[in-house]
């Protein structure tokens, strides 16, 4: 070694955290507030990762349409609530399906089948006779690995009810083929939001605001926050990890590394990543999708529910008739995904879009004064087909190298979409701290009385409102 060399010591931590998403920001914070000394690393100078805004002409816009499973009552909604946040999830009102050139109520609920058009009465008492079954078995149908098209055909599904049942899926993960995901991680998803009474929810100052609270939290708790960091290896000395090196050279000595970033990112910085978790990564296909955002100087809506439009597959939102601060005083933003499957050329696809907001939302693109489309490799979600269940996906923790953890929505946790992530986020919680965790478990208990009594509980809490 050349004697003008200077080494800099590597500074001493317990826990480094790789990625500023919501879920990496959320689980920093409870470890700081457990005790742990924790260095967070973000690559990019804004935090959030997807959930990350960008703001132009008053408007704020996101990455495509993210939203919140079950509220206050899904994972995310229990973590907001232990870091006093819990009154920032608003449930979404009614959702719609815009299909043939008609306008039908999407049934996202019990009330909800008696109220569209979708489902004939006979297909409406077989989906309440569905929920109530959904509400009482431990494993509905036990079919996980079938695909829900291939469920629904054995099982004799009707036409309008398979479509209803696409459609609930679709909203979920908002993937191009729902057909074709895990019917039992379908069915397990449509269980919960059934026995809790809430399926959907967005934070009533945007997302922006959410992790610019989870930021603070985290620094005020004591946490390092180290903005513009890349990251070049997570270093592995017999088999366990030791800490982490910056891109820039800087080095971290920690004897537990917490992986929030893309996973597809996780297999260039570590060298002994165990054969099996390897072969687990291969099942994470990440959900691709094209975001358009909209920004509108009058309304042209004032629902605060999704809306699917059929040409092309679409989902449509008005975050801010939810949050009014996402847009002008006078003004309106309007979100849309479509879920793209292989082959699609999205440039197409927008502008079919376009044309067919037109004619849905009179006078639309006429009141249009910003405007932005983004191709997402990564919208939010993992492909959880028939051949990529939760059995098969990474788990949190990670068997080689000893001490690396994986969390995010790639991971094999319990729910779909966003929900795995946040899910994850608990799970690695307990694993790290044990009985310091002090987590309540976030899945409801399959009986009917057991998820009265944690309704009960939850609406006990203060709305914000």
């Amino acid at each position: 070694m050349p004697r003008n060399k200077v080494v800099t010591p590597p500074d001493e931590v317990d826990v480094v955290v790789v990625g500023s998403s919501l879920e990496g920001l959320l689980l920093a914070t409870e470890l700081e507030r457990a005790g742990r000394r924790v260095v967070l690393l973000e690559q990019r100078q804004s935090l959030g990762g997807r959930y990350r805004v960008e703001s132009e002409s008053g408007f704020t816009f996101g990455t495509g349409i993210h939203l919140a499973r079950y509220g206050a009552h899904g994972s995310l909604g229990e973590m907001l609530f232990r870091q006093e946040d819990a009154g920032s999830l608003r449930e979404l009102g009614r959702s719609y399906v815009v299909m043939d050139g008609r306008i039908y109520v999407l049934p996202l609920g019990v009330r909800a089948l008696f109220q569209t058009r979708l489902l004939g009465l006979r297909e409406q008492a077989r989906a309440v006779r569905m929920l109530f079954a959904l509400r009482s078995w431990a494993d509905p149908f036990g079919q996980t690995e079938k695909d829900l098209d291939g469920w629904m055909d054995v099982q004799g599904i009707g036409e309008g009810l398979a479509r209803v049942l696409r459609l609930a899926a679709g909203s979920m993960t908002m993937r191009a083929d729902p057909g074709a995901l895990a019917a039992g991680e379908v069915l397990e998803a449509l269980r919960r939001a059934v026995d809790l009474g809430v399926v959907m929810s967005y934070p009533s100052d945007g997302w922006g605001n959410v992790v610019r609270s989870a930021g603070q939290r985290f620094t005020e708790a004591g946490g390092r926050l180290m903005i513009g960091a890349a990251v070049r290896s997570v270093d592995v000395e017999e088999g366990a990890v030791v800490g982490v090196t910056e891109a820039g050279g800087r080095r971290w000595s920690a004897p537990e590394v917490v992986w929030a970033a893309d996973p597809a990112r996780l297999k260039g910085v570590v060298e002994e990543l165990g054969p099996d978790t390897r072969r687990a990564m291969e099942c994470v296909r990440p959900v691709r999708a094209v975001g358009l955002s909209l920004g509108l100087e009058r309304p042209v809506s004032a629902t605060t529910g999704l809306w699917y439009l059929d040409d092309p597959g679409a989902w449509v939102f008005f975050p801010s008739n939810l949050a009014r601060s996402l847009a002008p005083p006078e003004g309106q933003l309007l979100e849309a995904v479509i879920p793209l499957a292989e082959g699609d050329a999205s440039h197409e696809l927008v502008a079919r879009l376009e044309e067919q907001l037109g004619g849905v939302f009179s006078g639309l693109s006429s009141h249009v004064v910003a405007r932005r489309t983004l191709v997402l490799e990564r919208l939010h979600g993992t492909d959880v087909g028939s051949d990529a269940t939760r059995i098969q996906r990474p788990p949190i923790a990670l068997g080689t190298p000893r001490g690396l953890f994986l969390v995010g929505d790639t991971v094999a946790a319990p729910g779909l979409g966003p929900e795995v992530g946040f899910g994850a986020v608990r799970r690695a919680l307990q694993r790290m701290l044990g009985s310091q965790a002090e987590l309540e478990p976030p899945e409801v208990a399959q009986s009917s009385e057991a998820g009265e009594a944690l309704k009960v509980g939850r609406r006990s809490r203060p709305s914000g409102d």
